[in-house]
């Protein structure tokens, strides 16, 4: 019985060994390697920061950099019709507003963040406030 105990005991260490070490790989792994890789931003998409002005530091308020940045791809002719948020917090306190005046007008349109762990907008606005307004 004696030598019955010490097996289970010692195979138990074992197993706990196995699971520590488990662990700590598992730990010190880097990030997954995913293999979608942004390429961006084009030339054909509008930066608001180098183009439109936009802060991006969360404490400057970057309402009208973003207003004129959508104001520059909203057009039905607009040859660009992307708007570019490189990596940072854009902090806006108006609402900002799509007008369509066409019915294909925003067709194409679109905006795009450099990554969603470090490219952020943030509502500082009145609490009844909303951040878009998109006018049919």
């Amino acid at each position: 019985m004696r030598m019955r105990t010490l097996f289970v005991f010692r195979l138990t260490l074992l197993l706990l060994a196995c699971f520590a070490a488990e662990g700590v790989a598992r730990a010190e792994q880097k990030q997954p390697i995913i293999d979608d890789e942004f390429v961006g931003p084009f030339a054909s998409w509008v930066n608001v920061k180098t183009e439109c002005g936009a802060v991006a530091d969360g404490r400057a308020d970057d309402s009208a950099a973003i207003q004129k940045g959508l104001d520059l791809i909203n057009p039905a002719n607009a040859k660009r019709k992307v708007l570019y948020f490189p990596a940072g917090t854009y902090r806006i306190t108006k609402t900002l507003n799509v007008p369509r005046t066409e019915h294909a007008q925003t067709i194409g349109m679109g905006i795009i963040g450099e990554d969603p762990a470090t490219t952020s907008i943030i509502w500082d606005g009145p609490p009844e406030g909303r951040m878009w307004y998109y006018s049919p």
